[in-house]
């Protein structure tokens, strides 16, 4: 790679981190609310892994067979997007917001590194894809649901925006991913 191309993609990483810094402290300071406060709060929490294991376990046992067939795709879904983030956060090893912003607001268990991507975002995201694409009228919900999670990350001082953007990326493609693995599996007739 030649030398202008590396000053270039530098330039380009500066440029895209200064817009991170500038779209987290405009969510993470400038909506700052005691409402906001405990409703990102608790919205955060759905991102947690235990919480989405035991709304799945919830599916499973009450949702009938279409909620057995949903929860363990979404069970697919969560172990491989859960997964996938957990590589990336080690090998990009990025610093969490508080390191690198000076004037945050941080809610909740402070974690300084493994910041990209956003684990809640992703598993969210997953869980979203394939429980819609099961329950299609709750669709909208769900999506706003995973997004609220997303945009509580940053609220919260855990994650910077493009965190919480790849997590969403990340997520909704290993959901698709199930759903399309689920439609090809072994003993089950494929048209194709």
């Amino acid at each position: 790679m030649g030398e202008a191309a590396l000053r270039f993609l530098i330039g380009l990483g500066e440029r895209i981190q200064a817009a991170d810094i500038l779209v987290f402290r405009w969510i993470n300071l400038g909506w700052a609310h005691p409402t906001l406060d405990t409703a990102m709060g608790l919205t955060t929490q759905l991102g947690l892994g235990w919480v989405q294991l035991a709304l799945l376990a919830l599916l499973y046992t009450f949702g009938g067979p279409t909620g057995r067939r949903t929860a363990l795709l979404c069970m697919l879904a969560f172990a491989v997007s859960g997964l996938i983030a957990q590589i990336l956060k080690e090998g990009c090893e990025r610093v969490r917001p508080g390191l690198v912003v000076a004037d945050y607001r941080f809610l909740g268990e402070q974690v300084l590194y493994g910041s990209f991507p956003s684990g809640h975002t992703t598993t969210s995201s997953a869980l979203a894809r394939v429980v819609a694409a099961a329950y299609r009228r709750w669709a909208v919900l769900l999506y706003l649901v995973a997004a609220l999670v997303g945009l509580s990350r940053v609220y919260v001082g855990a994650h910077f925006p493009t965190d919480v953007l790849a997590g969403t990326v990340i997520g909704l493609f290993t959901g698709q991913a199930s759903l399309s693995e689920a439609l090809v599996r072994p003993g089950r007739k494929h048209n194709g």
